[in-house]
């Protein structure tokens, strides 16, 4: 596999909060996701989408297609220990696997219950940053291909685009929980990512 220039991850400290109505807005928008967001399902053998937006307040939205995946962490308290709920990285265009994004004295569990449980085989998450806005792309696959790390690093710029597509079409839905007034909208027109890998220097 090429190389990338690394980026670590502090020791996890979060300085974000989830957004109150976060379980709510999990569930109660999960078939208009699914809606919107099913068809994307079928690219690169994904088979979990989520988009997670933290705001210039540092309140963090969750959207997914597979909400049990979030939920179970925010319920148990865990998602404080994982960086796809908020990358500790001023970054932009920074992707990460799951795993590498896992608070390490917590690594087995999150790895059983993010992805064992929901038998997916590679997870990554990538990041894009909007001035004081923060987007988190989280894709999941349960593909038993071979090299499934060479082929979605192959694929990257592909999965910005995605990514980038699928917030366009479920903007409206964040723009009913956002907290100001005229929130954040992505730029119509997305420069192709100048990509850098981010890993957690504890693993």
């Amino acid at each position: 596999m090429r190389s990338l220039e690394k980026i670590s991850f502090p020791p996890i400290k979060k300085t974000a909060e989830l957004h109150p109505n976060i379980i709510n807005m999990l569930f109660e928008n999960k078939k208009e996701i699914l809606r919107k967001l099913s068809d994307l399902r079928a690219l690169h053998f994904i088979d979990h989408i989520s988009i997670t937006v933290i705001n210039e307040f540092k309140k963090i939205a969750v959207f997914s297609i597979t909400p049990s995946v979030e939920f179970n962490l925010i319920v148990h308290g865990l998602w404080k220990f994982d960086n796809s709920f908020f990358p500790e990285t001023s970054e932009d265009n920074t992707f990460f696997w799951w795993e590498e994004g896992y608070e390490i004295s917590l690594f087995g569990i999150l790895k059983e219950m993010k992805e064992a449980q929901h038998n997916f085989t590679l997870g990554l998450s990538l990041v894009r940053k909007y001035e004081k806005t923060k987007i988190v792309y989280s894709f999941a696959t349960r593909s038993q291909n071979a090299n499934l790390k060479d082929y979605y690093f192959d694929n990257i710029n592909e999965l910005f685009k995605i990514g980038d597509y699928g917030y366009k079409l479920i903007e409206n839905i964040y723009h009913n929980y956002a907290f100001i007034k005229s929130p954040f909208k992505i730029n119509s027109s997305i420069n192709k990512p100048n990509l850098r890998l981010i890993t957690n220097k504890f693993l």
